[in-house]
């Protein structure tokens, strides 16, 4: 089988510090915690689950225009400059990615990974979508 799942880059979560102490300065890449899926055990205290869903296929079979694969790491970069105004804790899971024509299976692995999120007592945010 084809491992769809991948760890996000910590380096998407990468900007401008404008203080390392005063928590009511920080952007999301401070805040931020990437994790693996295997790794959230929670529980996550009042708090948010990324996972990216990376697919062109769903815009192949409908004859848009492609690029919706790169969109959850595009989100990432520009989520990370802004500030951070949140109470909770934030935590990014990584991407499920489409291979090939595989979407079914693709969104079955997504579903798992937003049943984890939800089971560790985040609320699960998806990124996808074309850029």
């Amino acid at each position: 089988m084809v491992d769809i799942y991948r760890q996000t880059d910590k380096e998407v979560w990468s900007g401008r510090v404008d203080d390392e102490a005063d928590p009511a300065t920080f952007r999301f890449h401070q805040m931020v915690q990437a994790l693996g899926i295997g790794e959230l055990t929670g529980p996550v205290k009042n708090g948010f689950g990324i996972i990216g869903f990376a697919s062109d296929e769903g815009v192949r079979r409908n004859k848009g225009r492609q690029g919706a694969a790169h969109a959850p790491d595009a989100i990432r970069r520009f989520l990370a400059k802004l500030p951070y105004l949140m109470d909770g804790e934030t935590i990014d899971t990584g991407n499920v990615h489409c291979e090939g024509e595989a979407l079914e299976m693709a969104q079955a692995e997504l579903g798992r990974h937003i049943k984890t999120i939800f089971q560790a007592g985040a609320t699960p945010i998806i990124f996808s979508g074309a850029v």
